[in-house]
């Protein structure tokens, strides 16, 4: 499905908002932090938890996400 350059720029804004809260609240639900193997890597929304745990492959995320993204290694420097 091709998404039109409105619906990019809105879906590229809603996936922002899912990193700041995983990245920042402490409410989110654990069930919303298990990750599921099973799913490809490059489907970064199945894997939740270890981009909270800063542990997801930050190369397989898209470029507007890698910009607030902050890996294990970076986050602990």
């Amino acid at each position: 499905m091709k998404l039109m350059p409105e619906e990019q720029n809105e879906l590229a804004e809603l996936d922002e908002c899912v990193m700041d809260h995983i990245l920042n609240f402490e409410d989110v639900q654990a069930y919303l932090l298990e990750d599921f193997d099973s799913r490809p890597l490059t489907h970064w929304w199945w894997h939740l938890g270890k981009l909270r745990a800063g542990t997801y492959p930050a190369h397989l995320l898209p470029p507007h996400l890698r910009a607030i993204y902050r890996p294990a290694a970076q986050a602990v420097a």
